[in-house]
């Protein structure tokens, strides 16, 4: 046998040998995956934890429990008490000039006047000015009776304080888009600030404390008017002329005094999502994952995939520190 006859015979030695030891002695994650069980078929030999492990959720499983954490979260609305001292000095003060206007309109008409005394003249100027003030916001149907009637102004600030303090919400909660859509063809609007929800509570934050409410006392203006009308029409049920004038003057007075947060809510909601764990838990060095005969249940299944996954980590971080 010459040289190169010996140096082949050498080298197919060498590859036989190699493959004996492979067959001998696999690798740990080789032998593992030849080995891995299928679902609902007996385990062929008993399984135990070499090293504490974790076991990983699903992709699937990890995208369901971030959507549930962040559907647990709250719409957040605040009460803007800023807004709502405005809107009630704003009806105020325009209440008092009413007020005024109607005093000075009475004196005038009692007056026997025939023109020349300046200081009537001067309060016929007054009173015209302050009707021109007046008439900007409401028409001259409402001015009238509400300049001559104090009880139906103080009833219409009492129930005007009574509706801000429960609050006007800039946004219509629905379940629907449907239900949108109703509310607008009921109000005879083209469209509304809304906000599909289904969940029977929102967190409302007054005055620096947070405190969570059901969704029947948060409603936008238009419902907010209806009822503050009810209340005025059953006081004033005879008087046509003063319950037009309430509904103008509670449409033109009227404005949201509750916000919807919708970055604060998107945050919270983003918030509660990460904070959903990556694991369904841990497997200790030394415990049993499944016994010789035992059926292969979906959670043995995953604690041998997870097993897998963690020796070959192991492996590789062995491979990237190992020396050349």
């Amino acid at each position: 046998m010459n040289k190169k006859e010996k140096k082949i015979h050498l080298i197919i030695a060498w590859i036989l040998l190699i493959l004996i030891a492979i067959l001998l002695f696999p690798d740990k994650n080789i032998a593992l995956q030849a080995e891995r069980p299928h679902l609902g078929q007996l385990s062929s030999r008993t399984i135990v934890a070499p090293f504490k492990f974790e076991v990983p959720k699903t992709e699937q499983e990890i995208q369901n429990e971030k959507a549930r954490a962040a559907e647990k979260v709250n719409a957040i609305f605040e009460f803007n008490s800023d807004e709502t001292t405005r809107l009630l000095r704003e009806l105020e003060q325009y209440l008092k000039k009413l007020e005024q206007y109607g005093k000075m309109q009475a004196v005038i008409s009692t007056s026997k006047d025939d023109g020349s005394d300046p200081s009537m003249q001067a309060k016929v100027q007054e009173t015209s000015r302050i009707y021109d003030q007046l008439k900007q916001r409401l028409s001259i149907t409402a001015i009238k009776p509400l300049s001559t009637n104090s009880v139906a102004r103080d009833s219409l600030m009492s129930v005007f304080y009574q509706m801000m303090q429960k609050g006007v919400s800039n946004t219509l909660l629905a379940k629907t888009e449907t239900e949108v859509s109703l509310f607008c063809n009921n109000y005879n609007i083209k469209n509304v600030k809304s906000l599909i929800y289904n969940k029977p509570f929102i967190s409302l934050i007054k005055e620096n404390e947070e405190n969570t409410i059901d969704i029947s006392e948060v409603q936008p203006m238009q419902r907010r008017i209806d009822e503050a009308f009810s209340q005025l029409q059953r006081a004033f049920s005879v008087e046509q002329g003063l319950q037009s004038a309430f509904y103008e003057a509670l449409y033109v007075f009227t404005s949201p005094n509750i916000f919807y947060l919708e970055k604060e809510t998107e945050a919270r909601k983003l918030n509660a999502s990460n904070k959903v764990t990556l694991i369904k838990g841990m497997v200790p060095r030394g415990m049993e994952i499944v016994t010789q005969g035992a059926p292969i249940t979906k959670e043995i299944l995953e604690k041998i995939d997870a097993l897998q996954m963690a020796q070959q980590s192991e492996e590789n971080a062995k491979k990237l520190t190992a020396p050349y």
